[in-house]
């Protein structure tokens, strides 16, 4: 028998609805019934990192096939497919499908004995060739398919900058500083001599100059970030930022570029420190700190819009 995964548009990347033996007829009820209009049209208007909508069929063969479903007013179908032969499962994706051809597509895959005709059809469209790479990590590393939690998709998330976060971006500079002590330290432990202020002054001045940067970088994100309480909440286009009391909502639809900053320094003790800058459409702007949330992270919140990445010496924040 055939089993089903049933995503959609409000659903973390790797939750679906499960349908185990599940026949050919109850397959095709689901493509007719499953609102691709609609879930296409909150992809496309969704400002953050989402599933894709789409159904994901499994034939008593082990062979894979995903479709779903693009375009504006006529809609399209892509199906991605893996089949199971070697040790690698190798994926492509059969371009422009109709709805009549899918149908078609569904009822020859679901019964395995005609692997020739399944096949047939796909390849009879344009093809996209997965790279082997991401093929051997999908079979050394599958991601794991989880029943649809209907709790996930109201979750709110809270960023706000810990006392871990400041000592975890600041760890090479701190220890710049704290180097002359500790090198002092077990040269007179090791000699025997008496402690003597000059050489320990002039060490301690030289190798405070590389955390001076960090330094800066540091207060001018402190500055920024330190009272400030970021929330994003899943499947909504707002988030909403607490300032000194202060509750603000921004409409992400309203946000032109976001530009990524981070250090041009190679291995100088800085460069850990990153930040974000939000340009709105009025002219504002908003600063996200690595201390606040990191850029990897913020892309999951916030996607869909332009992004330009930066290189700095100091990625310092400059009014």
């Amino acid at each position: 028998m055939n089993k089903l995964y049933i995503q959609h548009s409000s659903y973390e990347p790797n939750e679906f609805d499960f349908f185990d033996r599940i026949s050919t007829y109850e397959i095709l009820s689901h493509f007719e019934k499953y609102p691709w209009s609609d879930e296409n049209e909150k992809i496309k208007n969704l400002k953050e990192q989402s599933a894709s909508p789409s159904l994901t069929i499994m034939n008593s063969i082990g062979d894979e096939i995903v479709i779903y479903v693009y375009g504006d007013e006529n809609l399209k179908f892509n199906c991605q497919y893996r089949l199971k032969q070697g040790i690698v499962k190798r994926t492509k994706i059969a371009l422009a499908f109709d709805s009549i051809e899918i149908n078609d597509l569904i009822g020859k895959f679901c019964n395995d004995s005609r692997k020739d005709d399944y096949l047939k059809i796909l390849e009879s469209k344009e093809i996209v060739n997965y790279k082997l790479f991401a093929d051997i990590l999908a079979s050394i590393l599958p991601n794991k398919k989880k029943e649809k939690s209907r709790l996930s998709s109201n979750t709110e998330t809270t960023f706000q900058i810990t006392n871990w976060r400041m000592i975890s971006k600041s760890f090479f500079t701190i220890s710049f500083l704290l180097m002359a002590p500790v090198i002092m330290g077990l040269v007179y432990i090791n000699t025997g001599k008496e402690f003597n202020l000059k050489p320990f002054l002039f060490l301690q001045f030289v190798l405070s100059i590389p955390a001076i940067p960090g330094f800066l970088i540091l207060m001018s994100y402190l500055k920024e970030n330190r009272t400030m309480i970021l929330k994003f909440k899943r499947r909504n286009n707002y988030f909403t930022v607490i300032q000194n009391d202060k509750v603000v909502e921004f409409d992400k639809g309203e946000i032109e570029k976001v530009i990524c900053y981070e250090s041009s320094a190679g291995n100088a003790p800085w460069t850990s420190f990153d930040y974000a800058e939000i340009n709105l459409k009025n002219g504002e702007k908003i600063y996200f700190t690595n201390l606040l949330i990191s850029n990897d992270k913020l892309m999951n919140y916030i996607s869909n819009v332009e992004y330009e990445f930066k290189k700095k010496w100091i990625p310092r924040i400059k009014y």
